[in-house]
């Protein structure tokens, strides 16, 4: 019979071994501040660094993807703004 820890988001907040291995990095939001994110990593290898980021916005890629992938004029892009196509 398997047995376990019955931990709520506080108690695995608080615990120390999570903590130390950076389970829940602090990461800069650009309207809320510093944040601490849920990182859900699978597997963590010693020598292997991997980069944190936090979420994207809504809509922070908008302009990217209609001027870089969709090859879209920035005056289209403009008037669809105005017109209310991307809220």
């Amino acid at each position: 019979m398997g047995a376990g820890v019955v931990a709520n988001s506080r108690d695995m907040d608080q615990d120390v071994q999570l903590n130390h291995y950076k389970f829940y990095p602090e990461l800069d939001h650009p309207y809320m501040g510093k944040l601490r994110y849920y990182h859900p990593a699978a597997l963590k290898l010693s020598e292997a660094e991997a980069e944190v980021k936090r979420p994207v916005l809504l809509g922070e890629h908008t302009d990217y993807v209609c001027r870089e992938i969709l090859g879209m004029p920035q005056d289209e892009i403009d008037r669809l703004r105005q017109k209310g196509v991307f809220d």
